[in-house]
């Protein structure tokens, strides 16, 4: 946060600034809906897991990737759409403030969806005993790759800056995926023994 408003405030004043904490605050509500899905199938998953329940573990998965991904999207477009209607109600109501903060929403809504599913998997790999997993996929979003999309897309000027959000988002998926996939498969099921299945 630090060094965000400092970038801002160099690269476009307060209103730069005002507007990036619209856009994070109504991001941090995007963040309730895959938070939510965690924590609700994080106690299923683990249970799940130690049963050795395999079919449970990819249809609770499915269904939190369904369904988040259903309301997110909604959200998404909603955000889009009316962009100027969420500044609006954030206090943005004209010039420039109004101007970056319709922006900044609009640009954000495309990083909803790569965020969810970087979320419920980091998320799920916990539940399923996957802890390095989980750890990369946090490390990687909320510290290496959202600096590097910070170094990245500040270098552009205050109308670039807003995808800073989908591109951390973005690496991150590519940095985890092949991890995963070349350590057992995305859902990591590949080594519970079945042979003691409880349901």
């Amino acid at each position: 946060m630090i060094a965000v408003n400092r970038i801002l405030m160099s690269l476009s004043g307060q209103a730069g600034v005002a507007a990036f904490n619209v856009v994070y605050n109504i991001s941090i509500l995007c963040a309730a809906i895959s938070d939510g899905t965690v924590i609700a199938t994080e106690p299923m998953l683990s249970s799940y897991r130690s049963e050795c329940n395999l079919d449970n573990i990819r249809f609770t998965l499915r269904l939190s990737l369904f369904w988040s991904g259903v309301i997110s999207l909604a959200f998404a477009v909603l955000l889009a759409a009316f962009s100027a209607l969420a500044s609006s109600l954030f206090g943005m109501r004209e010039g420039l403030e109004l101007a970056y903060t319709t922006t900044g929403i609009r640009v954000f809504s495309l990083s909803i969806l790569p965020a969810l599913v970087n979320a419920v998997f980091g998320g799920y790999y916990q539940a399923i005993l996957r802890e390095q997993l989980a750890y990369l996929i946090t490390f990687l979003r909320s510290f290496i790759f959202y600096l590097v999309a910070l170094f990245l897309c500040t270098r552009q000027g205050m109308d670039n800056f807003w995808f800073v959000f989908l591109i951390a988002e973005l690496l991150t998926l590519f940095g985890w995926v092949p991890v995963a996939a070349f350590s057992g498969g995305m859902l990591q099921l590949h080594d519970i023994d079945m042979s003691r299945v409880t349901s």
